[in-house]
């Protein structure tokens, strides 16, 4: 089973040999990604005639699946928000896609600026975010192809669960036990009442290690987990992330979203739950923090009871 993060840092001898015998040249650098949580082997690569590559190579049968979606969906879509597939390769076990070089793109999530002494890992250079807003309306038109999933089976009743048994959720200190009690019944309703049917395409994990922008264009990359669904998904799942690296309050952009917002408050708490002391404390904080935004969210969409718990700012 794939771990997600665990990509190899080095390419494998056959990785190499598969690579430089279909381009019929050296690499001379394999240059590994700093953003991205795949399992499967991923490089930029550098030929000795001048060329370059991204070169993703699968390492089990997960990463196959996905790296076939991936090529499915570049292949088919007659759009610029993907990158341009320069080949496919399989030979031995598994697959090799090598699309277009994106290093000379802005990579939101592949810089670093300071912060009240800290160092944030996401840059979003202005107009970028009303760039990938606009490029999430175009995606919003696109017909996914019929082969694809309708991913409504992940939907679970998070906020069921989580008051079936409330006292690990009220252990994250995220609220009060007196607003959970008080919410809770719109929550369940609110989750329970979200419609994410559709045919449209959707990437299903935009986020800013998956976008780059190129001049006016924005790219979105990893299509692995690509489905047929709601268009609506995609930019409230967008929306929680950049919330949390300077972008607009969801509410503002999205203030018919409190079902999708209760929802992925649960899913988010739900994760937090489900995190063991081998988790790095950053990650589980993250995760809080994105819990906390959705609520905040589901508060003033659902007109749910004033808001009482910390701001995700303070963890």
């Amino acid at each position: 089973m794939s771990v997600l993060g665990a990509a190899p840092t080095e390419p494998g001898p056959d990785l190499i040999r598969t690579v430089e015998t279909h381009f019929g040249t050296k690499a001379i650098r394999w240059l590994k990604p700093h953003t991205g949580l795949t399992a499967a082997q991923r490089f930029v690569v550098r030929f000795a005639d001048g060329r370059s590559a991204f070169v993703k190579a699968a390492v089990d049968a997960d990463t196959e699946r996905w790296l076939r979606t991936d090529l499915l969906i570049m292949s088919t879509v007659d759009d610029d928000l993907v990158p341009r597939v320069i080949a496919w390769i399989e030979q031995g076990e598994r697959s090799v896609l090598v699309l277009e070089d994106l290093s000379d793109a802005h990579w939101p999530a592949d810089h670093f600026r300071q912060e009240d002494g800290r160092s944030v890992p996401v840059l979003w250079k202005p107009g970028q975010l009303q760039l990938v807003f606009r490029a999430l309306d175009r995606l919003a038109t696109v017909a996914a192809p019929s082969w694809l999933p309708t991913l409504d089976a992940d939907r679970s009743d998070e906020w069921a669960a989580i008051a079936a048994a409330p006292a690990p959720f009220l252990a994250l200190g995220l609220c009060s036990r007196t607003w959970f009690e008080r919410a809770i019944d719109r929550l369940i309703a609110a989750e329970r009442g979200i419609d994410l049917t559709g045919d449209t395409l959707v990437h299903n994990d935009v986020r800013s290690d998956n976008v780059c922008v190129r001049g006016e264009r924005v790219i979105l990359v990893d299509w692995s987990q690509a489905c047929r669904r709601s268009p609506r998904y995609d930019l409230a799942n967008f929306l929680l992330g950049c919330a949390l690296e300077g972008g607009p309050d969801p509410f503002d952009v999205m203030p018919d979203g409190g079902g999708l917002a209760a929802w992925m408050a649960g899913r988010a708490a739900r994760h937090a739950l489900c995190e063991t002391e081998r988790t790095p404390a950053w990650l589980v904080r993250v995760v809080k923090r994105m819990s906390i935004i959705d609520l905040q969210w589901a508060t003033r969409s659902l007109g749910l009871p004033a808001w009482d718990g910390p701001d995700w700012r303070d963890l």
